[in-house]
């Protein structure tokens, strides 16, 4: 008896190579990436699934978005469901919530473009505010997300609209949070993105609550590593100085925020001392020590923030850099074990985007 086909829509099967990515915690762009998702998901569940077929759904062109039943419910296992039913049903939701926000392309670069690019792109704030405005604090993480990223690449197309646009929106809630901290731009690669970053920061006062600590330093953070990189010193001092002299920050708050500022924060003292100093050697001793328990105590996905934000700030020095992988590498073997082959050859700083 041959065995049960299933149907995907095209739609469907895009959110499903979202999903699986997440889970994978890496990009399928190419054939050795489907290689080693291959052998995570296989090694996972216990149930094989070969190169070829995901290849075929995720990659292949000729793809006719029929894969076998089996296929789909041992990728919503890995996912993280009991059944394709049930992962196929949040899917369609998701999809659903994409047509609905007018988010109807799967392609930034396909038609229809997006009512949010249509709004920034004619500068028709009125209408945008109104419909971002409708969204509740507890809309899901990845509702959050696709507007986060819809809304980044139509800034990012429209380069002359972000100003504006980080003037009018720093405040509404849902950009908060999908567009500056779920799609930070550390490498500041939007238009004027230090001018958002302030008008993120307008009227925090750090000492005021866990939240406010939380936002102070996550865009202070990102605007630190943007100094030093760019060899602006003098901002770069002038802002440590506040960071790290003018105000007490105790391990205690750094516990309760969200890890990525937490681990920023103790990693660009490092930045702020070679400013100022050199290279501080004993606290890069220190705080490899202390990203290593940091990062044991946590889940996967926040142990690669941890690896990848201190191998990020040491990419100036090489020898540092190597060091501090080699240590990471050792501690967190499963977690390297996860990098796709065709990276492993290629310099450390190539291989940061993996994390």
């Amino acid at each position: 008896m041959p065995k049960p086909k299933f149907r995907v829509s095209p739609a469907i099967l895009n959110l499903l190579k979202w999903k699986l990515e997440d889970a994978l915690m890496f990009r399928i762009n190419s054939k050795p990436d489907c290689k080693k998702a291959a052998l995570v998901i296989s090694d996972k569940i216990g149930k094989a699934i070969s190169e070829s077929t995901i290849y075929r759904l995720f990659l292949w062109e000729n793809n006719e978005n029929s894969p076998f039943l089996q296929t789909l419910e041992n990728l919503a296992v890995f996912i993280g469901y009991s059944n394709w039913n049930l992962l196929e049903t949040d899917l369609i939701e998701l999809g659903k919530f994409r047509v609905k926000s007018g988010i109807f392309a799967d392609d930034y670069d396909k038609e229809p473009l997006s009512l949010l690019l249509v709004c920034i792109e004619t500068g028709n704030f009125h209408v945008l505010r109104k419909f971002l405005s409708q969204f509740p604090d507890n809309l899901s993480f990845e509702k959050k997300i696709i507007l986060g990223e819809e809304l980044y690449a139509a800034l990012y197309r429209n380069p002359e609209a972000t100003v504006a646009f980080y003037k009018a929106f720093h405040r509404i809630p849902i950009v908060r949070e999908s567009f500056f901290e779920f799609f930070a731009d550390p490498q500041f690669k939007l238009n004027k993105y230090e001018e958002g970053l302030k008008c993120y920061l307008e009227n925090i006062n750090p000492l005021s609550s866990i939240q406010c600590l939380q936002d102070y330093l996550f865009a202070n953070s990102l605007l630190l590593r943007h100094y030093f990189f760019t060899k602006r010193i003098q901002e770069l001092t002038a802002l440590g100085h506040e960071l790290y002299d003018s105000i007490h920050i105790t391990q205690e708050q750094l516990e309760q925020i969200h890890i990525y500022p937490h681990i920023r924060y103790r990693t660009y003292f490092l930045l702020y001392q070679f400013a100022k100093n050199g290279f501080d050697e004993s606290y890069w001793e220190w705080l490899m020590e202390y990203a290593v328990r940091l990062a044991q105590r946590n889940l996967r996905w926040e142990q690669k923030i941890v690896v990848h934000t201190v191998l990020d700030a040491l990419q100036f020095d090489e020898g540092y850099l190597n060091r501090s992988y080699a240590i990471f590498n050792a501690e967190f073997k499963e977690l390297f074990d996860l990098i796709p082959p065709h990276l492993l050859s290629r310099p450390i700083k190539d291989r940061l985007r993996f994390f």
